[in-house]
């Protein structure tokens, strides 16, 4: 009788274990279609910004609906010899709400209505004068990565970080100073990036300032946007 019992604990054990392994299965196939569903809405979302940029720091945020913004683009671009037309701009206006206490001035999105006066801006970015920046106009995960990639860069975790063709962008052959990683690791993780494959989990130091999680998860965005050496 006892051998009847444990022989049927078996059997139903056995296929317990057996449906616990196709859930499992099951759970991490709709995690990768998830993702796979993600990435295809970002770049979706994101091909629908190719023709903006977004400038900072243009004076004269009041918040008021009758602010010329446009007439103080072209004043911008005209001032530094950028070839733009009121023909070029499709649509202009502030990002986010205004707060009359605050001295900061509310970025600037520019929709342009072809993409050889979109380049010709983007291109004049850094002749448009101190504390003047034109950037892409990026969505919003795009725009979270490119900001912890960045918290990376001054925390000396990487050793730079650029945005290119509307990608964030790491050198694949990194120097990292206060997350030393076993040679063997990195060489790993280097060629990983360059496939688009990430393992896990990464061997990161339990005393570094930089949480696993957040290095695991940023280097995983940062492969899926690409990595070259710049």
């Amino acid at each position: 009788m006892k051998v009847e019992i444990n022989s049927l604990i078996e059997i139903e054990t056995g296929k317990l274990r057996r449906e616990i392994s196709n859930l499992k299965t099951e759970n991490l196939q709709l995690k990768e279609s998830l993702k796979s569903t993600n990435t295809a809405l970002d770049e979706l979302d994101q091909y629908g910004r190719r023709m903006c940029l977004e400038i900072s720091n243009i004076p004269g945020d009041n918040g008021s609906f009758t602010e010329n913004v446009e007439e103080k683009v072209l004043f911008l671009t005209a001032s530094k010899n950028v070839d733009l037309n009121a023909s070029d701009i499709d649509k202009c206006h502030r990002l986010g709400r205004h707060h009359p206490d605050s001295a900061t001035n509310r970025r600037i999105i520019v929709k342009f209505t072809n993409s050889k006066a979109r380049q010709r801006v983007y291109e004049a970015r850094r002749s448009l004068g101190d504390g003047t920046f034109v950037q892409d106009h990026l969505t919003r995960l795009r725009s979270q990565l490119g900001f912890e990639a960045r918290k990376l860069v001054r925390s000396k975790a990487l050793n730079k970080t650029w945005v290119a063709g509307s990608k964030i962008y790491a050198p694949s052959r990194t120097t990292v100073r206060n997350i030393r990683l076993p040679l063997k690791t990195w060489k790993i993780l280097t060629l990983c990036m360059r496939v688009g494959k990430l393992p896990t989990p990464v061997s990161f130091p339990t005393n570094s300032h930089l949480s696993k999680g957040l290095a695991c998860a940023l280097l995983a965005e940062i492969t899926k946007f690409g990595t070259d050496d710049h």
